[in-house]
């Protein structure tokens, strides 16, 4: 993705790399009462921030980093807390989705369940997200992704959680797969989906690597 044009939208300019990007697309980085930084995902806290691209959070984080941007007030990290930032601020964004797809249910603005998402990918060919839990069985999930090859607009796929977690977001039981082509809903989503693609955590990332 190339930096925001100046005018596009509310644009900040991430504290690392210095490039200006819309400020959706950014995580803001706070200090706590005590000098421990964390992520404010929806920029509410108060007090000085900063913003930073998701790849480059963990740079950030770094004692030299928050030393020079904060000007010694930050308390310094060691290796594991970095580590615990990044791993929170996953699990929040994370949260955020499940979070948006349960807004999209009630705005009746998605279709639930394989055969819904089969069907609706074959209608029309605008952009849509389909989201998709880690445990959908092979053959649904072999149908799926049949039916977004040959869709002819583009298709954002978002991996979120277990059948349990994505049906408790929108009032099942359980759901293994959900499609939004409505533009507010899917946007959010993909803004929210591209700062949790950033984040690079070893040990979590490994251990989903495992199952």
């Amino acid at each position: 993705m190339a930096a925001a044009k100046a005018g596009a939208e509310s644009t900040r300019t991430c504290v690392v790399s210095k490039e200006q990007w819309p400020e959706g697309r950014l995580l803001r980085l706070v200090l706590g009462p005590e000098g421990q930084p964390f992520v404010d995902l929806q920029s509410r806290a108060g007090g000085r921030g900063v913003y930073v691209r998701a790849d480059s959070l963990a740079e950030a984080l770094a004692p030299k980093a928050l030393g020079k941007t904060f000007r010694g007030r930050a308390k310094v990290l060691a290796s594991p807390e970095i580590e615990a930032v990044l791993k929170a601020t996953r699990q929040a964004l994370d949260q955020r989705l499940f979070e948006l797809c349960g807004l999209a249910r009630r705005a009746a603005k998605v279709e639930l369940g394989v055969d819904a998402v089969v069907e609706g990918l074959a209608e029309g060919g605008g952009p849509v997200v389909v989201v998709i839990a880690d445990d959908l069985s092979a053959r649904s999930l072999e149908r799926v992704e049949e039916a977004m090859a040959r869709r002819a607009g583009g298709v954002t796929r978002i991996p979120l959680g277990t059948q349990n977690e994505l049906g408790r977001a929108v009032g099942r039981d359980r759901l293994g797969v959900l499609l939004v082509s409505d533009e507010r809903f899917r946007s959010r989503l993909e803004c929210e989906a591209e700062r949790r693609s950033g984040l690079r955590i070893t040990s979590l990332d490994d251990s989903r690597k495992s199952h």
